[in-house]
């Protein structure tokens, strides 16, 4: 309906203006678009836009008018996410595509020291993890085709070139890791030997 469409329009816009904000994509005019197409099109990929109605935690924080009205049960708003097709990154098998994650084990430990020491848990959650990281590291620069031109406001014949591991490449998620590894690092947490995902402050 003419509510909810208007919020996805918001949405994606939101997103889109975060990718450029961050410096995570930045737009190729169509002249230098052109020349980029026929000297490198082997370096061009797919991208598309992804639309969700995400549940919210507390809808009587927000303001009623941003809540979508296509699920009336469960309170729900507009996010769009950018994503660059990963399945047709040419450097899919030269570039690291792993990422360590928490072990089960490590994870009942973690709680059972938090219960017996009494201490305070915290959750953070990064907003737009991918693109909070360092500089994308390809040995040739990597673009993508604009999805949906008209909602986003680009003209005709344009490229996107992206600078960041944004969403849908193979490498985002370890780069992330490698980019919060070194974070945690110089704020004095040391890695657990038995689970690189455990980080200790003494």
């Amino acid at each position: 309906n003419p509510h909810d469409h208007e919020l996805f329009r918001k949405a994606i816009q939101k997103e889109w203006d975060t990718n450029l904000e961050n410096g995570a994509i930045q737009v190729i005019q169509p002249l230098e678009a052109q020349r980029i197409r026929q000297q490198m099109s082997h370096r061009i990929m797919q991208s598309r836009l992804l639309h969700v109605a995400k549940p919210l935690d507390d809808a009587s924080q927000v303001d009623p008018s941003t809540i979508l009205e296509c699920s009336p049960h469960i309170p729900c708003k507009a996010k769009s996410r950018w994503v660059a097709r990963g399945d047709q990154d040419p450097d899919m098998f030269t570039v690291s595509a792993s990422s360590p994650v928490i072990h089960r084990d490590t994870f009942m430990m973690g709680l059972q020291a938090i219960s017996s020491k009494q201490w305070k848990m915290h959750f953070a959650d990064f907003s737009q993890a991918f693109m909070q990281g360092d500089q994308l590291q390809r040995d040739e620069p990597l673009f993508c085709e604009p999805p949906e031109r008209e909602l986003l406001g680009l003209p005709p014949g344009c490229l996107i070139e992206i600078c960041k591991t944004v969403y849908g490449l193979v490498d985002a998620p370890y780069r992330l890791n490698q980019h919060l590894d070194k974070a945690f690092k110089s704020l004095g947490y040391t890695p657990s030997i038995l689970d690189p995902c455990c980080y200790m402050l003494h």
